[in-house]
């Protein structure tokens, strides 16, 4: 099986983060993942905007800057 749109892991510091959709060749076309991701999107930001979203964020990120 052959890998499509694979970049590096994490970017190096300063580097611009590739927005690029990672996944391996299979049956599945492009544009399941695209419509996958619009019926998630609306979920995903409404979380992100709710108290609880914005709390487990703030969470997230004092856990990952103390590593």
């Amino acid at each position: 099986m052959s890998e499509k749109n694979i970049s590096g892991g994490s970017p190096a510091v300063g580097e611009a983060q590739s927005t690029e959709f990672k996944y391996a060749a299979s049956n599945i076309p492009k544009s399941a993942y695209e419509e996958l991701a619009r019926c998630f999107l609306p979920e995903i930001t409404a979380y992100f905007e709710s108290e609880e979203g914005k709390r487990e964020y703030g969470i997230y990120l004092s856990k990952r800057n103390l590593h």
